[in-house]
C-alpha cells in the first residue's frame, strides 16, 4: 500500500481502503498510511466515483479505535475532506471521541460547523445536540450557559421539541451557574415529568430558589403514583439531602408537610443511593427489547406508518426530536 500510494498513477480502490481501515493499528507508520490512502483516494474519487460505499463513518470509527481525537478533528475540518465526513453518524462518533478526551470547546465547534449543514433527508443532529450539551454541562462557566441557551432558544424558536437528554444537562448546568429561575423554565417545558432526573431537578432547582411549597405536590404525587406494573418514582440520595440541609438554614418550622413526605419517602425505600450528577452523564445505552421488537417489525408496515406519520405532519422532523 506504501507503494501504491507513493506512486502517482496508482489508484487505491475502495476494497484497499477498507481492509486498512480495518487491520490498522496505532502505530505511527499505520496512521500515516491511513492518512495518505484518504487523501489519495478521497482526490480521485472526485474525479471518479468508484462505488456508492460511504467511508465517514468507517474511516471515524478507526478513529476511535486508534484512540486519536486530534486527527480525527483535523480530518473533519479538513476543507479537501468536505462532505465526506457529513453523515450524522459521523458527526456523533467524532464528539463522542473528543467528550471522552474532555475537548468540550473542540466540541462546540464542531457543533457550528454541522447545525449549518444541510442534514440528511431533512434529520436534526439529535445525538450531536445532547452530546454538545454534555460538554456545556462539563465545560459549566457562564459562557457555556449562555452558547447553550442560545442553542435552546433557536430551536424552540424555529418549533423544533428540544430532546430530554440534552435538557437536563441544560437545567443542570443552569443549577450550577446559580441561575434556577432558568432551570425552572427548561424543566417545566420538558413533557416527560415522570423520568427521576426531571423530578430531581425540579427538586434541585426549586431547592435553589428556596421555593419549598412548590416540592410538596412533587413528592405527593410521587407517593401516590403507586402501580403494580410500574416502577415506584425515586429520588436521588444527594437532591434530598441538599434540600433537607437547605430547608434547616431556613429554618423551616419541623411541623411542615415537607418533612413528612420526606420521611415517607425513606420509610418506602424511594431514596437512591446514586447521585443526581452520575445519573445525568450515564452512558446512554439503547433497550434491547425494545430494539428486538423494532428490528422484529416487518419491514413493510413500518414504512407505511412512517409515510402515514410523515404525510399528516407539517413538520416531520419534530418526531425526530421526540
Amino acid at each position: 500500500m506504501q507503494e501504491v500510494c507513493n506512486t502517482e498513477s496508482s489508484m487505491i480502490f475502495t476494497e484497499d481502503l477498507k481492509s486498512m481501515l480495518h487491520l490498522a493499528q496505532k502505530k505511527s507508520e499505520d496512521i500515516e498510511l491511513i492518512v495518505k490512502m484518504l487523501t489519495k483516494f478521497n482526490t480521485q474519487n472526485k474525479e471518479l466515483r468508484f462505488g456508492t460505499f460511504i467511508f465517514g463513518p468507517v474511516v471515524m470509527r478507526t478513529f476511535y479505535y486508534l484512540d486519536e481525537p486530534d486527527l480525527a478533528l483535523t480530518a473533519f475540518k479538513d476543507p479537501n475532506f468536505d462532505n465526506f465526513f457529513d453523515q450524522l453518524i459521523s458527526y456523533q462518533i467524532l464528539l463522542c471521541l473528543l467528550y471522552k478526551h474532555g475537548k468540550y470547546s473542540e466540541m462546540k465547534e464542531v457543533y457550528d460547523i454541522i447545525k449549518n449543514k444541510n442534514m440528511e433527508n431533512g434529520l436534526y443532529p439529535r445525538n450531536a445536540l445532547i452530546l454538545v450539551m454534555a460538554a456545556c454541562y462539563k465545560e459549566n462557566t457562564p459562557q457555556t450557559l449562555e452558547y447553550a441557551l442560545d442553542i435552546w432558544k433557536d430551536l424552540i424558536g424555529k418549533g423544533f421539541v428540544f430532546m430530554r437528554r440534552a435538557a437536563t444537562f441544560l437545567t443542570a448546568l443552569a443549577i450550577n451557574q446559580n441561575m434556577p429561575h432558568i432551570a425552572i423554565e427548561i424543566v417545566t417545558s420538558i413533557k416527560e415529568s415522570r423520568y427521576i432526573d426531571i423530578r430531581c431537578l425540579k427538586v434541585s432547582a426549586y431547592t435553589e430558589l428556596k421555593r419549598f411549597t412548590e416540592i410538596v405536590p412533587i413528592f405527593r404525587t410521587s407517593l401516590e403514583y403507586d402501580r403494580p406494573n410500574s416502577q415506584k418514582e425515586c429520588y436521588f440520595k444527594d437532591v434530598i439531602e441538599n434540600l433537607e440541609n437547605a430547608m434547616v438554614k431556613e429554618n423551616i418550622v419541623e411541623d411542615f408537610e415537607l418533612y413528612k413526605l420526606i420521611a415517607l419517602l425513606k420509610n418506602n425505600n424511594r431514596i437512591l443511593t446514586e447521585t443526581l450528577e452520575r445519573h445525568i452523564c450515564a452512558e446512554i445505552r439503547q433497550d434491547a427489547q425494545r430494539r428486538k421488537q423494532r428490528d422484529d417489525q416487518p419491514q413493510s408496515k413500518f414504512f407505511q406508518r412512517r409515510q402515514l406519520s410523515v404525510a399528516q405532519s407539517n413538520r416531520p422532523v419534530l418526531r425526530d426530536l421526540l
